[in-house]
Formats: structure tokens, sequence, C-alpha cells
């Protein structure tokens, strides 16, 4: 459900009724979905320090 919420941009209303469940249900699923997806994303910060340290790192040179 969060899913098509988020690639398609399909509303709640049809995903509730696609899913027999009520439109207030339906967005507490949504709200849930989006927590746990943050939840478990790497933060930004975490992740432009992370690719600040990889092109910090000393590349070997290209071998043909």
């Amino acid at each position: 459900m969060v899913l098509r919420w988020f690639c398609d941009g399909t509303r709640i209303t049809q995903l509730a009724t696609d899913n027999q469940i009520s439109t207030s249900t339906g967005y507490d699923y949504l709200h849930e979905g989006i927590d746990v997806l943050a939840a478990r994303a790497p933060g930004l910060r975490g992740a432009l320090l992370a690719a600040k340290a990889r092109r910090a790192q000393p590349r070997e040179p290209h071998q043909q």
C-alpha cells in the first residue's frame, strides 16, 4: 500500500478500497509505513559523510 502510494501516487481512498479498509485506517497504515521506511533509511548526514569519505580515498591507477 505504501509503495503504491509512493510509486504511483495512488489516492488513499483507492488504496483503502482496494484493501477493504476505511480511509482513516488507510491513512494510519500509510503513516506507519512511512515511519518504518524513515527509521530504516540511512540519515542524510550519514550518507553524505560516507560519500565524502569514499571520495577522499585515493584511487588506484586504471590499468588497460
